[in-house]
């Protein structure tokens, strides 16, 4: 039955997605119609992982045990008339989904819990959970949610308003199946869910990482928050003490008795997890889909293969595909590896069965139960040892992950259809001769262009971000913008066939002492986000090949900057400055405060103003604009051999008082506030100004409590609280 619908988003989806060739997209139908009660659908290469078979594995078991699920089965895609390649198509947890199952219209109790480490404590989710539905300006029922979890001691506690058994059963699966993308590891990749007149549900997403697929990467991301000290690389024999990380909700629900979850571990593996089960509908399906992924991987007279944006990507062979969905051990696109598809569900049924004193079928405990080996495609390794041909140790880390930042930044490009970036129309030059454009299928790999012999020397001089990820800078005269993307504007080398950048590297701040060096990892000259976790946002280095810190300040979204005026100019006498967007706090007064304090006492000190900036892309130079009335009083202020100071702190008034300082507060918040109304509000995109890094910012009615008395806002820093301006100094002075 073929379906038509007129109005239909699609965009790119998934984050950790867009760093493999082939990319993910999110589809979305508008207006009233819908596809078998759907209005939502992700379609997912799954390219993290060789066989096609993991996603529509872990639906099916949940589909199976009855379970609040997502679906998923496969599609192949054609983008106007052309074969982007074989797909997997899921529904997507969304508010139409909840109307479908739940009959709950525009719900306002559905929670996505994207980012890392939320531990479903009213620390880590209460903000670190986003509600669906954005006209939910209230989420006191969700707080107090969070709040009865902190406060319980055991499941009676919090019977009344959990499905502790559906949450359970979900933490099964998770211990099960290797699970490292979820709950138990990373703290995200889940949703929470109340029905009408019913108990909060725990609902997963996100299956690609799942059955032994890059296993290791979650074992090396724990930084020894486990709760036990297992170091060994035999993950199928990992108990869930070896895999679960610190959580409250683990310990009294689980650790502190775990006589419900046995119960519940043990009627998971009876009714599903086991290879009588699954190993012939694996079976099944891989004889399905073999016609479409042989197509998938079959290139065109030019070479190429379908759907393939971000070529030069490792992708699996047909033969990794073949031998992965068996016993066989592969190297995986994240330089780590994954068990057998089959290896691992009996690996894991044996020491359940085992470690949970279970009768099991004989068949598959029997030690000489017989299986093949693809010797052509084995993973092997200094990491060999247990597992099927070996299995490296705790440690993705140390190589890049393809995880993206959030929103897949640093990946330049995307689909955009005819015309669109990074394959720009034919533009004419003088002699009528079609200029060329760079092939869109090899647009630059912002994750950074590795070469066998990279030898640039970390303290070089960089001209331009591009040599960060190893491109060049394109030449003066090379100006023709193909390509945008996050980090700025790519051109194209025709001569010698490659991408070439033209934004120039403006040097960001490093913090004195970078937060990732205790950890024996350096400060990252770029800006780009791979991970996240409970001590910050981690970059990598292509080019020493080694993991980094985001400093403090590029962790946020938007950027600080060093500005130098070249030459025999100057600015007010000064040609160094400091643009700073003090993402750290919300105010934007504490540090001209601190520097107004220093210069009226006196005390040497650098000074603080209020400037806008702009990069302006024409002419490659900075427009620093500074409003006329600081321009007047830096002008007074330089001259009188004082400070860069705006405003006036009366002469006769001492310091760190709240009569003197409240005054002054009001007189530059309001001074600022039309600019901080213009820095909050979003472009028709949703995109705020020069965002580099999505992450969290502060709103404007943040910005207007902590200016004044209220105790406390939520810090950007996570797990801090940032006491209101005014409140710090009246309790401040009164204490004194």
């Amino acid at each position: 039955q073929n379906k038509e619908f007129s109005k239909v988003t699609l965009a790119l989806g998934g984050s950790s997605s867009r760093s493999f060739g082939k990319q993910g997209y999110n589809l979305k139908i508008r207006g009233k119609d819908n596809l078998y009660g759907r209005t939502q659908f992700r379609l997912r290469p799954d390219a993290r992982e060789a066989t096609y078979l993991r996603s529509k594995l872990v639906c099916d078991m949940h589909n199976r045990l009855g379970l609040p699920s997502i679906s998923a089965n496969y599609a192949t895609l054609y983008i106007n008339d052309e074969y982007m390649g074989f797909y997997i198509l899921m529904d997507a947890i969304k508010l139409s989904w909840v109307e479908f199952e739940y009959d709950d219209k525009d719900s306002t109790t559905l929670y996505q819990c994207k980012d890392m480490n939320n531990n479903l404590t009213v620390k880590t989710s209460s903000e670190g959970c986003q509600n669906e539905n954005e006209d939910v300006t209230d989420n006191s029922e969700w707080v107090e949610f969070l709040t009865r979890l902190d406060e319980a001691q055991s499941a009676e506690d919090i019977e009344d308003i959990f499905d502790i058994d559906q949450f359970l059963t979900e933490i099964a699966f998770e211990c099960l199946s290797g699970s490292w993308d979820h709950f138990l590891n990373f703290g995200h990749n889940f949703y929470l869910y109340k029905p009408k007149n019913d108990k909060w549900k725990f609902l997963l997403y996100d299956f690609d990482g799942e059955l032994g697929q890059d296993v290791a990467m979650g074992a090396g991301m724990r930084f020894g928050q486990s709760k036990s000290n297992n170091t060994s690389t035999d993950y199928p024999s990992y108990s869930f003490e070896d895999w679960t990380k610190q959580r409250h909700l683990i310990d009294i629900l689980i650790l502190n008795d775990s006589t419900r979850f046995d119960n519940i571990l043990r009627n998971f593996v009876i009714e599903v997890f086991n290879p009588a089960t699954l190993f012939p509908h694996i079976d099944e399906l891989k004889e399905f889909i073999r016609p479409y992924v042989e197509l998938d991987k079959i290139p065109d007279e030019n070479g190429k293969y379908p759907g393939r944006i971000n070529e030069g990507k490792d992708d699996y062979s047909l033969a990794q595909w073949d031998a992965n969905c068996e016993f066989t051990t592969v190297r995986t696109s994240q330089g780590s590896k994954a068990y057998g598809l089959k290896y691992w569900i009996l690996a894991k049924y044996r020491y359940v069965c085992k470690a949970y004193e279970m009768e099991c079928d004989e068949k598959y405990l029997d030690e000489n139960y017989e299986y093949t080996i693809d010797k052509e495609v084995e993973a092997t390794g200094e990491d060999s040892q247990g597992g099927p041909g070996g299995f490296g140790g705790p440690g993705g880390q140390g190589r890049p992950g393809g995880f993206g930042g959030q929103g897949g930044q640093g990946r330049p490009g995307g689909f955009d259809g005819q015309g669109g970036q990074g394959g720009p129309e034919a533009e004419q030059n003088p002699n009528n001769e079609a200029k060329p454009t760079p092939d869109n299928e090899t647009k630059p790999n912002s994750e950074g262009k590795q070469t066998p012999n990279d030898t640039e020397n970390e303290n070089s001089e960089i001209k331009c971000w591009a040599e960060i990820l190893n491109y060049p800078y394109c030449s003066s005269d090379n100006t023709q913008v193909y390509l945008h993307d996050s980090n700025g504007d790519w051109g194209y080398d025709f001569d010698n066939n490659e991408w070439c950048g033209i934004t120039p590297y403006i040097e960001k701040p490093n913090d004195e002492e970078c937060w990732s060096e205790k950890y024996g990892y350096p400060c990252c000259r770029d800006c780009t986000v791979y991970e996240t976790d409970e001590y910050g946002d981690w970059g990598y280095d292509f080019i020493n090949e080694q993991w980094c810190g985001g400093s403090s300040s590029q962790i946020f979204g938007k950027q600080s900057y060093n500005l130098k005026v070249c030459g025999k100019d100057n600015l007010y006498g000064r040609s160094q400055f400091r643009p700073r967007l003090n993402a750290s706090e919300a105010t934007y007064l504490k540090p001209k405060l601190d520097c107004d304090m220093h210069n009226r006492l006196g005390l040497p000190s650098v000074s603080g103003s209020t400037s806008i900036h702009q990069w302006n892309n024409i002419n490659n130079n900075l427009t620093f604009t500074v409003s006329e009335t600081n321009r007047e009083t830096l002008s007074q202020d330089v001259s009188m051999g004082g400070s860069m100071r705006f405003g006036q702190m009366g002469s006769n008034t001492k310091v760190f008082n709240p009569a003197s300082l409240f005054p002054y507060i009001d007189e530059l918040k309001e001074f600022i506030r039309p600019y901080i109304i213009l820095y909050k509000t979003p472009d028709e995109n949703s995109k705020y100004p020069r965002r580099l890094n999505r992450n969290k910012d502060y709103s404007l009615a943040k910005w207007e409590a902590n200016c004044e008395i209220h105790l406390c806002v939520p810090s950007s820093q996570g797990n801090n609280k940032d006491y209101g301006l005014k409140y710090w100094i009246l309790s401040k002075y009164r204490y004194f």
